[in-house]
Formats: structure tokens, sequence, C-alpha cells
């Protein structure tokens, strides 16, 4: 930085030098000798944010050019955010001059210690991923220097040994919103085996970087710039094997060619987080669909996925719903403890006999049941059974046929209907809370004066209405649905609820009700 730099961005809190047409002509100026530099600077408040960590700051800095003729050593001494700011400046000159910026940072002389060299190189080598250039830490003692050097990663995702032959490795590269990178899943059931070996070789493993992806709550690292800024969006999670792992760089915004994203204030996620999430999804999705054969010769296993990134994903048309089919036919298997059993209840199953076979629970967001949700009540129906679980009935003829014409699934929305068979002992319930969304189909007849949307509320209100009772706790409802209630009391009063094995009728359950219901 030179004086007119320091003058106007670097002490003006809100301006960044980065966001200036003079940093702009300066970049026009390095892209026509084939350089470019992608600032992560941006909002103007990094200098007051290392406050947060130090009492004292002293900058030394010269900017790199002479194009204001400034050459000059100015040594800056902060001592907090709104004090005096001491500069000192120097003559800077001949091939020996220093050039650039170096900040010493006085951490703070508050009761609470000060972090550890060690922690302090494993924050910066976990947050400094893949940048442009070797970055150097020098930690100095009474007893030494100790040197470490961060190196830039890449976006290969880096792949346990053990683990090698197991992974399914997926590119990314979409130009149209600058994602780059790599999506790896590892097979399961090979993973499984793999996994276990090494575990009766080596129990006790050390964790070379225990400060991974998972300090943001989600797998994979998403950098920017070569930071990383928080977990990779869109991806899908397992539960009894090696998660899926990511690296993904965003390169430039989905608005703005010439900048890179814009981030939040604390740096863990970027504002443009949809575009991103659904990018991710169709990536490795496609991927998955575009390796069919080679996924059912060596299945991934089964997942969880965002329920709603399938209902949004217009262009899953592009495949039949027979192909979907045959992925989430490789992941069933995955539910059942006894996976090979579960595998010889499959072809009978398809070819319309033998009996059906469990689903999952309402509440599962594994991929075979949201697939299943979204195709099969074309070709099938199911039944309830107890605390929740939902069984798919053996397919009907033709049924291959049907899904592999049909490619409007999206568009025609289709999911299990409300009504369902509810199986023995549970045939003459109304409705088991633990189903979360099945009514009984016995009782369908019976509300023929109910339009689909008042039904489609009913599984909702009556899970807060049995959840209140049992924890004897109040609840609020909309006036609507008091009338809903109210209306479902006077036309089917006698019908059965269960929650956990305790059963009430509609008459019970609302009626006692009646104070909280008014007061509400």
């Amino acid at each position: 930085m030179d004086r007119y730099i320091i003058e106007n961005f670097f002490l003006k809190v809100g301006r960044s030098y980065y966001k200036s047409g003079e940093f702009l002509r300066t970049r026009s100026l390095l892209r026509k000798k084939g350089l470019d530099f992608s600032p992560v600077a941006e909002f103007g408040i990094g200098v007051m944010a290392v406050f947060m960590l130090g009492d004292r700051i002293e900058v030394e800095t010269s900017l790199w050019s002479l194009a204001r003729r400034d050459g000059q050593l100015r040594h800056l001494s902060i001592d907090g955010v709104g004090r005096l700011i001491e500069v000192k400046e120097t003559d800077n000159a001949g091939p020996a001059r220093f050039y650039g910026t170096r900040v010493t940072v006085q951490l703070t002389s508050k009761k609470e210690p000060a972090p550890t060299w060690q922690r302090v190189k494993q924050y910066i080598q976990d947050v400094c991923r893949n940048l442009d250039f070797i970055l150097t830490l020098e930690h100095v003692t009474v007893d030494g220097t100790e040197v470490f050097e961060i190196h830039p990663e890449g976006l290969r995702v880096p792949v346990p040994s053990h683990l090698t032959e197991t992974a399914f490795h997926i590119p990314v590269d979409v130009k149209e919103i600058g994602l780059k990178g790599e999506i790896v899943f590892y097979r399961a059931p090979e993973s499984a085996v793999a996994q276990a070996a090494l575990a009766s070789e080596t129990p006790i493993q050390s964790m070379d970087r225990p400060m991974d992806a998972r300090m943001y709550g989600r797998t994979g690292i998403l950098t920017r710039g070569g930071f990383a800024i928080g977990g990779v969006p869109g991806l899908p999670s397992y539960t009894l094997s090696p998660e899926v792992d990511a690296r993904i760089e965003v390169t430039r915004s989905i608005h703005n060619d010439q900048a890179l994203p814009v981030t939040n204030l604390g740096r863990s996620r970027l504002t443009e987080q949809k575009e991103i999430e659904a990018s991710i999804f169709k990536t490795w999705l496609e991927a998955l669909l575009n390796s069919l054969a080679d996924i059912e010769a060596r299945p991934i296993g089964e997942f969880r996925v965002d329920r709603e990134q399938f209902r949004n994903a217009k262009w899953l048309e592009n495949y039949s719903a027979f192909d979907l089919f045959r992925l989430a036919k490789t992941c069933w298997p995955y539910h059942f403890r006894d996976v090979e059993g579960a595998k010889t209840l499959l072809p009978p199953w398809e070819r319309g006999e033998g009996r059906s076979i469990w689903a999952g629970d309402s509440y599962s967001q594994d991929v075979s049941s949201v697939i299943f949700e979204f195709i099969l009540p074309k070709v099938t129906s199911i039944v309830v059974g107890a605390n929740g679980n939902y069984f798919v009935r053996p397919l009907g003829s033709g049924w291959q046929d049907v899904l592999r014409s049909w490619r409007s699934f999206v568009r025609d929305g289709m999911s299990w209907p409300v009504f369902a068979e509810y199986l023995q002992p549970h045939a003459n319930i109304f409705y088991d809370t633990s189903s979360s969304k099945f009514l009984n189909k016995k009782f369908e007849d019976r509300f023929r004066d109910f339009d689909l949307a008042e039904i489609k509320t009913f599984p909702s209100l009556l899970d807060r209405l049995t959840s209140a009772r049992r924890g004897f706790r109040s609840v609020q409802f909309e006036r609507s649905e008091i009338d809903l209630l109210l209306k479902l009391l006077a036309s089917n009063g006698d019908l059965v609820v269960q929650r956990y094995e305790v059963t009430k009728t509609l008459g019970e359950l609302i009626a006692g009700s009646g104070q909280m219901l008014e007061s509400s």
C-alpha cells in the first residue's frame, strides 16, 4: 500500500480497495499480461476484526509498483479501534527494497489464555486449503524457530488408501455458475469390508486433520479464493459407511462473471447457496443415473437426501421413471439387516408375487424411500403397519413398460395418497400418529364432505393435538384449524386415534380439549 491507499481504504471502515475503480483498472492491466487475482476481501472491515484477537497491530507496507511515485516504507502502529495511529515513513529504494505488507498482531492481554501455536497452525491449515501460493508460518520462541508450510491441496478428494478401490469419483465442472472440483461416493458394501479389515489390523488410528469439513455441519469442503468457507451444500449423507466427500471451489459469482460470490460476514456460507446446492445435487445424481450398470454391479448403498430437491429437479425428466427405479432398487436392500435375504424378496415382488416389502417410515429421507414415493404410486400402493412403517405391495403386470414410458413424473408430482390400508392388528384405527401422514382407507367414504386439502391437514393437526395432550401442554391453532377439528368431531367422533399404543376416539381427543381449543 502507498499513502493514498492507506488513507482512502485501509483506514476507512467499510471501504474495500478491491471494490474500487483503481483496483479494477489494475486488474485489467494484469489480465492483459495473462495474470489475474480474485480478491476475497469485500466488506472493508477485516482490520477491525483483528482486534477480536489482539490489542495491538503493527503494519509494514510498501506498494509493489511506483505508479504514484510513492515507494516509501510505512510502519503503522494501531492500539485499537478508534485510537490514534502512529505512522513512520522511511526511504525504501534500490533493488533490495521491501514491497508488500507484513502484519504483526499482539495477542490480547485479557485473562483468557492466548491460543496455542498448535491451535493457530491447525486453524490456518484448515481455512487456507487451496491458495495460489505456499503459505509459510514461523513460530519463534526462545528455543528457536519452527517453520511450517501450507501447500495448495488442489481439488481432488483425499481418499484413504484402504478405500481407494471402493471410491466412485464424480468430476465437477459447472461453468454456468463457476463450480470446479470433485465428489466421491464410497461403495458401502465394499467399504464396510475394507473398514472392518483395517479395524482388525489397526484398531487405533491417529487423525491427521482433526478439524475437517464437519466443523461446518455438513460433508465436503467448499472453497472460495482458496479459503474454506463451509461444507458443500447438496450432498447426500450416509449413516453406516464413509460419508460422501467433496472438494468444490466456487470460481465466480452467479450474477457477476468478474467477481467471486458474496459470503455472509462470518465467512461460513455463501449468499447464493440455493443455486449451488441445486447444481451439486444435479451433478452427483446425474452421474449415478448415467452409471446405472456400474452401480447395479457394485452398489453404493443407501444414503439420505433432501426430499424437496427431487420435487424441484425438473431436469430429472431427461430420464425415465424406470431409470430412477433401477437406482432406488440398488439402494433398497441396505435398509435391512439381512441384505442378502432382502435381495431374495425383490424378484418375486417385481413379478407381482410374494409379500409386500418394507419401504421405510414416513419420516425417511433414504433415497430409495424418496424415489419410490415419487414414482411407485403409478404402479402399486402401500399398506401401513405398526409404528408408522409402510410396505409396498407387489408390482402388477406391465409395470416396467409404464415406468419406461413415463417422463413427466416431476410435473405430475405424484406421491402416496393420504388414505392407505392399515394392517392388523390396527385395521380399525383411523390414524396412528406414528405413521405421520397416512389415514386408514377403510374410513375414506366417511369424508366425502371434506375436500382433499382439508383431509391432508388431518395428520398434522392430530399429531399436534395428541402430542400436547400426552405432554399435558397447551397447543395453539388457527381459527380455521379449530373449525376443521370441530367439523371432524361432529361427523366422525367415534373414529379411533392411536399414539404409542394409547388409543382415544376423536370425540375423547377433541372434545376433551374444548377449553383449550376455545382459548387458543
